[in-house]
């Protein structure tokens, strides 16, 4: 038994990327809100992005934990003037491949990222939210009178 303790330790004890073991949850975009402006992959794992409005683009995932997000920009040449990641306190520096650009994240975090000198009505950007996932209530809990609980997803119809 002291021998089956001695290896799961060293085991767990093994160098592993951190986001290999996060876990990605996206929800599907509507084939009607999706945008072609940039591909997100998190993880390696495909998310949708979904046009908002003008020239604003999102991506919202949850996660349970460290990731590494690459972002593809459809119009070549995209990021040849740099690109910027707000909040500037966090400290993001993407690395750069082509028209693409790539940087890791520790866990929850709401980003905007576009271009330097890109403002106003001529800014294009991708906003980026990440969550925790959510926290499922109790059985207990959503059994009772007056709540009602509405989790992550696409939801149609009315409350």
């Amino acid at each position: 038994m002291l021998g089956l303790r001695c290896v799961v330790a060293f085991l767990l004890a093994l160098p592993v990327p951190a986001y290999a073991a996060s876990r990605v949850l996206a929800a599907a975009v509507p084939r009607e809100l999706k945008s072609t402006a940039y591909t997100v992959t998190v993880n390696g794992q495909s998310v949708d992005v979904a046009h908002a409005a003008a020239s604003y683009d999102w991506v919202s995932f949850d996660t349970t934990g460290p990731v590494n997000i690459a972002i593809t920009a459809a119009e070549a040449g995209f990021w040849d003037r740099g690109v910027d990641i707000q909040p500037w306190r966090l400290g993001i520096r993407p690395e750069r491949k082509g028209d693409t650009i790539q940087f890791e994240l520790k866990g929850p975090v709401k980003l905007s990222i576009s271009r330097p000198q890109d403002f106003l009505n001529r800014a294009q950007m991708l906003f980026v939210f990440v969550s925790a996932p959510a926290v499922v209530p109790a059985k207990a809990v959503t059994s009772q009178a007056g709540y009602h609980f509405v989790g992550p997803g696409l939801h149609r119809g009315s409350l």
